[in-house]
């Protein structure tokens, strides 16, 4: 298991660079140190001033995964923040139930001052707030985030820990789709400590007032100690990572790609390749989207055996679990593919790294 570095401000202006570079997490202490966030690190406190702040709550994800029949419909419903945890003391509300991965409510965002992340990234426009607010003992299952974004992750008040593992570990994992097959939930701790040393993942608390940096592409679990509020700021992507996110539904095939392009240029001559095939086959015409998910599922298993990736193998992969798998990946590539007749076309020549003419 790998300890995650802590940086204080100072140090993070100088340093930041490298830890982007070498896709690696860390901490940075006091970002928000001057601004109105660090008023809030007190749970009451920051309850009190968004009380009454509306938000969507659903189900932690993959909740509803394990239950085959709701896999593929998330049930959100509003609620004030002040009330949202005073029903889940009450007993009166599922304790899974969170607010995560949500645009953060106007209300919020007029709180924050996102210049104070200005030194961090280059155009602090594009940065879009999600908040997250759960109660103590949730947790968010391990997966990675399809959007290959960078996120910079901030402890309003109470405490997380993070569990983080880079996409190369991914066959250790047992994906499935954007998910992992292995439930760090009911680990023990010393369980989840041999286990990070076999994935060689990191580990750690954060504490209010904390941030974290957490590369794209990265699996990532988070167990909720306390009461939480959070805020993670996501930005920063290339127009090649964007198409793959947008216009193909999740694989870990897809996340390696993603990852390998930001290593050192050397190893992407093959990558490149996988990517200009699965563009092409993106582009040929079908006779329905069935058929385009299936031709793109035939590259993806091509880049799965060239990293050394097999999902359908694992102690917890029954014959019927992988036929309900394939079941629902089918499903949601609808939502990716079900415009084929629209002629919706990726342009490589558009796409600097590809574009070799």
């Amino acid at each position: 298991m790998r300890n995650i570095n802590q940086l204080h401000l100072n140090d993070a202006k100088s340093q930041f660079d490298n830890y982007i570079k070498s896709r690696t997490p860390v901490v940075f202490k006091g970002l928000f140190a001057e601004s109105f966030l660090e008023q809030l690190t007190d749970f009451n406190t920051a309850l009190d001033r968004w009380f009454n702040v509306q938000l969507s709550v659903c189900n932690e994800h993959f909740y509803d995964v394990r239950r085959y029949e709701d896999a593929c419909t998330q049930v959100y419903q509003t609620v004030c923040l002040g009330e949202f945890f005073q029903k889940i003391r009450e007993k009166s509300f599922n304790p899974r139930l969170l607010s995560s991965a949500r645009v953060a409510p106007k209300d919020i965002v007029a709180d924050l001052n996102m210049e104070h992340m200005a030194f961090l990234v280059d155009d602090v426009a594009e940065i879009r707030p999600y908040f997250f607010a759960g109660a103590k003992d949730n947790f968010a299952h391990l997966h990675y985030d399809g959007d290959y974004k960078h996120v910079l992750h901030y402890q309003i008040c109470g405490r997380k820990t993070f569990v983080l593992i880079d996409p190369t570990q991914a066959r250790k994992l047992l994906p499935s789709r954007n998910w992992s097959c292995v439930s760090l939930e009911n680990f023990t701790p010393s369980d989840l400590h041999s286990f990070l040393d076999m994935v060689d993942g990191w580990k750690i608390t954060l504490e209010p007032g904390d941030t974290i940096y957490m590369p794209p592409a990265f699996w990532h679990y988070v167990a909720y100690e306390e009461d939480s509020l959070s805020i993670a700021f996501r930005y920063g992507r290339s127009k090649l990572a964007g198409i793959l996110s947008t216009k193909f539904h999740e694989d870990v095939a897809l996340q390696r790609l993603v990852y390998e392009l930001g290593g050192p240029a050397d190893t992407h001559s093959e990558i490149l390749r996988h990517l200009k095939d699965l563009i092409e086959i993106y582009n040929r015409q079908y006779q329905d989207f069935l058929h385009k998910f299936h031709s793109i599922e035939a590259k993806y298993r091509e880049i799965r055996a060239y990293f050394d990736i097999d999902i359908n193998s694992g102690y917890f992969f029954a014959p019927d679990v992988i036929a309900e798998n394939t079941n629902l990946r089918m499903l949601r590539s609808g939502h990716y593919y079900s415009d084929f007749d629209k002629r919706n076309v990726i342009d490589v020549l558009s796409i600097p790294m590809l574009d070799n003419r």
